[in-house]
């Protein structure tokens, strides 16, 4: 399982490059970084996403678009979770810093998504 924010630039942007932050180096594209990761586990790439917005929260501004992976070997799965209008704040995370996180996605619980995923290849 992936996930990004479209406003988490001062980790990495979506279109990959070069990062100034620690050591710097080279960032891959959010798309290659998928291709990559779908190739390794041996998934084919979904040609959809679904849009979440399960809990209206008109303060966050934010959506979630999950894209899964098709055709994965048995017992492996890939998704990708897209936070639009999200920081870089914990899914569902109470009294995180705004300031310094940006807006935290309320539309899922954060732990709950990832413990449910981790169930779902571990069977």
């Amino acid at each position: 399982m992936d996930s990004y924010s479209l406003r988490d630039t001062d980790l990495t942007e979506e279109s990959g490059g070069t990062s100034s932050k620690g050591d710097g180096g080279t960032l891959e594209s959010i798309s290659d970084t998928l291709l990559h990761w779908s190739g390794l586990i041996g998934c084919k790439r979904s040609t959809t996403g679904n849009i979440i917005n399960k809990v209206p929260v008109p303060t966050d501004a934010t959506t979630m678009e999950v894209t899964d992976y098709l055709g994965c070997p048995a017992a492996k799965k890939m998704s990708f979770l897209k936070l639009n209008g999200g920081g870089h704040a914990w899914p569902s995370g109470l009294n995180q810093p705004k300031v310094l996180l940006g807006n935290t996605i309320q539309e899922i619980d954060g732990a709950a998504f990832v413990w449910q995923f981790v169930k779902d290849v571990s069977k």
